[in-house]
């Protein structure tokens, strides 16, 4: 960040640090929307920020030490705030994946590792504790973290029967994110938002990854006349860590908005600008700030974020979910006017209760696509 850049966002650089908030579309003072997106910047105390900092870079050091000690991919890693009385503290969450589900069309796939021994082995050769440190011009933190182990039982929300009762079940053309399609007549899944491709420029869908594998075709809403295009099969993706999809939809005119669930054509009236970033997310955690989840089933819900992945490009919120939810949006409303999207749905997290998705920034650097 240059000099300049830096004395817009804060006149007290000594007590406050800038962090990328967001990649999005800016207003002028008329309101209008800029063409492009820019790097949108704001301020948080820089203890606070330290604190955070810190946690993150103990993060970082457990997955180096337990890399080195096992060869495995099924340990995630993740901050998360423990409130205990009046007193919350980071700490840092080790989760071993001992048995995968996966959906795959109507099938489910269940993947299984040698769980009780690796688990075991991962508790003792790994610490209790781990240090993070944090250090800029004015303030040095170093800091003790907690390490929580859990063995963990992995599942995604499988496509929902289209006979269930469901939000946002009607034709929506322009097409929007947030409103049911599927692969067949049998169940649906949740569009997540409109992207565009950085290179052709063209408009397309992002959902989940798990709701596109095995699919040749996806209808909007699930019905055989209703097609809107297929999956690009190079950008489907569904592993440890990342469950995101893009729907090739050439031809289909689309709307930067989500669905309603007020009949067919019925919209938010709200303006999707962007995407919000890696420093936002993990200052939300800190804060407990809420942030919104639309899928099918459950309609429009809201909880604060819990988890932020270190080693995986999943975040977690404290909301609920069901099947058919899969591949709606994260967002944040920004005003009475724009949304601010923060990852795309896959399944549970770490309890019923919460909700899991992939990141929208890390969807948009994989893919190479933007939403605006």
């Amino acid at each position: 960040m240059s000099r300049d850049t830096l004395a817009e966002v804060t006149d007290n650089p000594e007590k406050e640090v800038p962090i990328l908030h967001a990649l999005r579309r800016t207003r002028d003072s008329d309101g209008e929307l800029s063409d492009e997106r820019e790097a949108v910047y704001r301020t948080v105390d820089i203890d606070r920020w330290g604190k955070i900092q810190a946690a993150y870079d103990a993060a970082d050091r457990l997955e180096e030490q337990i890399n080195r000690s096992m060869s495995t991919d099924a340990v995630q890693i993740s901050v998360t705030t423990d409130t205990d009385g009046h007193h919350e503290k980071n700490i840092i969450q080790a989760d071993y994946v001992a048995k995968r589900e996966r959906q795959e069309g109507n099938n489910k796939q269940v993947q299984t590792t040698d769980s009780d021994a690796q688990f075991k082995t991962l508790q003792e050769n790994t610490p209790s504790e781990v240090m993070g440190e944090f250090e800029s011009s004015s303030v040095s933190y170093n800091q003790s973290f907690d390490v929580e182990f859990n063995k963990i039982e992995k599942s995604t929300d499988p496509l929902k029967s289209t006979e269930s009762n469901t939000y946002y079940d009607y034709e929506y053309r322009p097409l929007v994110g947030g409103a049911c399609f599927g692969d067949s007549e049998d169940g649906y899944c949740t569009l997540g938002a409109t992207v565009t491709d950085d290179s052709t420029d063209e408009q397309m869908m992002v959902t989940a990854g798990h709701c596109l594998e095995d699919s040749e075709n996806s209808y909007q809403p699930h019905d055989k006349d209703k097609k809107i295009g297929g999956p690009d099969p190079s950008r489907v993706v569904d592993e440890y860590g990342f469950d995101a999809g893009v729907i090739d939809t050439s031809g289909v005119e689309h709307k930067s908005d989500l669905a309603s669930d007020g009949g067919e054509d019925s919209y938010k009236g709200y303006n999707i600008v962007g995407t919000l970033m890696e420093d936002t997310l993990k200052d939300y955690e800190d804060r407990g700030t809420s942030i919104e989840k639309q899928g099918g089933t459950t309609g429009t819900v809201e909880g604060p974020v819990t988890h932020v992945g270190e080693n995986t490009d999943y975040l977690q919120i404290h909301a609920d979910r069901d099947g058919g939810d899969s591949g709606g949006p994260y967002f944040e409303y920004v005003g009475h006017i724009d949304i601010l999207l923060a990852g795309i749905h896959r399944g549970p997290g770490e309890t019923d209760g919460h909700s899991e998705g992939t990141k929208m920034h890390a969807i948009e650097d994989r893919f190479e696509v933007s939403a605006y």
